[in-house]
């Protein structure tokens, strides 16, 4: 998992080892805030890759 989220997210490995306790912990986790593109490629490696995964307006 913390690969994966290096590699499709562009995140650093401590931000990768957060991300991972995070989402075993939840089920789920926020992984980045992106422009509209960027969330659209990061969802597509992410969902390939055998994750479910979805994009949507920061709050």
């Amino acid at each position: 998992m913390q690969h994966l989220l290096r590699k499709a997210c562009g995140h650093d490995a401590e931000q990768a080892q957060r991300q991972t306790l995070a989402i075993h912990e939840s089920g789920s986790a926020v992984v980045g805030t992106y422009d509209r593109k960027t969330a659209e490629e990061v969802t597509f490696r992410l969902t390939r890759s055998g994750l479910h995964a979805t994009f949507g307006r920061a709050r």
